[in-house]
């Protein structure tokens, strides 16, 4: 879902600059397997042949490609660094939890009510660690009546 939504933030459109196509997990097409061996999706493959195997990757290179909201452009290095934590801990531990959670009969021997538990934990944990939340990067002003690359006032 990530990857989808950063390559039509970039203005990259299906059909034209991308070719999208479904995947039934449970019968993987060989072209997937043949340009993916590990067989998961999202898989992005690039013009000069390069395989991105990762919705985090493909959101990257979808907005190195252009950026025209300002997701990732302008942002400082110690915001990006708190993006990045937020996107691990969602991808990571919190991640593990919900699965357990939303699917306990896929963990046998496992309690669904402790991993709701460990699943909600990090969301107390961001209220408390991120009161100040980010704040985007300036947008430069590019209508008439700006002057120095702000609004006018």
């Amino acid at each position: 879902m990530r990857a989808r939504l950063a390559l039509a933030a970039a203005g990259l459109q299906p059909g034209r600059d991308v070719a999208l196509r479904e995947v039934a997990l449970k019968a993987k097409p060989p072209e997937l397997l043949q340009c993916s061996p590990k067989g998961t999706v999202p898989v992005l493959v690039l013009p000069d042949g390069a395989v991105l195997e990762e919705s985090l990757a493909i959101m990257r290179w979808a907005l190195a490609q252009a950026d025209p909201q300002g997701w990732l452009a302008g942002w400082s290095a110690a915001d990006r660094e708190v993006m990045d934590a937020l996107i691990a801990e969602n991808d990571g531990p919190f991640k593990h939890h919900l699965d357990r959670f939303k699917y306990p009969d896929r963990y046998p021997g496992e309690t669904s009510a402790e991993h709701r538990r460990a699943a909600l934990a990090p969301a107390a944990s961001l209220r408390a660690d991120h009161d100040a939340p980010l704040k985007p990067p300036p947008v430069p002003c590019t209508s008439p009546g700006c002057s120095a690359g702000g609004p006018s006032g």
